[in-house]
């Protein structure tokens, strides 16, 4: 019984971090001053005075960046801008929000990079392509990733298990072999070079200065600053970036009553209660919210 009543915990717990990580407790966001909103399973936009703007006819839309939204009709992707108009013809698989002039799109499992005119810039020749930030992008090719520039020329050799944006001009990767490392998370510059040595389970990246890494296993985050320096112990579940000088996270306490809170915390640590989650009150939240996100994705 009490196996059964271990896992049942678990089950509720992952759900609610799945929720927490993709905000979906979250309220509705203005981007470049519009909103997007869904009604009988379409979306469109609104202005900040709650005006319908771009009418109801999307099965998918994405936030406004560059003055563009990624929009999605019966599988096929593409773009429009704020006054509805299509500008970059929905033909592509899939594809990512603008960031930097350029968007990530895909046609049979290969990922390259348009402007928002829709010029091709960067042929579709990646496995995976992650969005430009400060200048370079995340892509992999043959399992391994690396970074490229706007020009679509190599910067940092493609060697990495896995690599993320850079943020604050560090970058956060999964090394395969460093030293006396193996598969842990570090952080390299835009040489290339470890600036914090690859040895954490898991890591997110850097914002305001910290970033949150996992100490010990996963599920135990604290926060260490550019110099490595521990600045928040590890003893948090889940975390989020920090944002306006608040970073949202998550505690457990475990047992047959158990409870999740979360918590706003400063860069000096204190805790700020925000909400305790029962366990029902996390189902009856997932039940709410996680279809509709699911088919945010389809």
């Amino acid at each position: 019984m009490n196996k059964c009543i271990n896992v049942f915990l678990h089950i509720v717990f992952v759900a609610f971090i799945v929720c927490f990580q993709l905000n979906l407790f979250a309220q509705q966001e203005y981007f470049e001053g519009l909103a997007r909103v869904q009604k009988n399973k379409k979306y469109g936009f609104i202005d900040t005075s709650n005006k319908l703007v771009i009418l109801y006819k999307y099965d998918y839309a994405g936030n406004f960046s560059n003055d563009r939204a990624l929009v999605t009709i019966a599988g096929k992707t593409g773009f429009i801008d704020k006054t509805g108009k299509t500008v970059v013809s929905l033909k592509y698989e899939g594809g990512r929000t603008f960031s930097e002039g350029l968007a990530v799109v895909g046609i049979n499992g290969k990922k390259g990079y348009i402007d928002t005119a829709g010029v091709e810039v960067i042929s579709l020749q990646y496995d995976h392509a992650e969005s430009f930030s400060e200048g370079l992008a995340a892509v992999k090719l043959n399992g391994k990733f690396g970074f490229i520039d706007k020009n679509g020329e190599v910067v940092i050799p493609l060697k990495f298990r896995r690599a993320y944006d850079y943020k604050e001009g560090l970058a956060c990767v999964l090394s395969e072999y460093v030293g006396n490392y193996v598969e842990k998370y570090g952080f390299i510059d835009k040489t290339g070079t470890f600036i914090i040595s690859p040895k954490y389970d898991d890591a997110n990246s850097f914002s305001e200065g910290l970033a949150a890494v996992s100490c010990a296993g996963y599920n135990n985050y604290g926060y260490i600053d550019k110099q490595e320096n521990l600045i928040i112990k590890c003893q948090y579940h889940t975390v989020m970036p920090f944002k306006n000088g608040l970073a949202k996270v998550v505690k457990y306490y475990g047992g047959f009553d158990a409870k999740y809170e979360e918590l706003y915390i400063d860069k000096n640590g204190n805790e700020y209660p925000k909400k305790i989650w029962t366990e029902q009150e996390i189902i009856d939240k997932i039940k709410k919210e996680l279809p509709k996100f699911i088919k945010d994705l389809e």
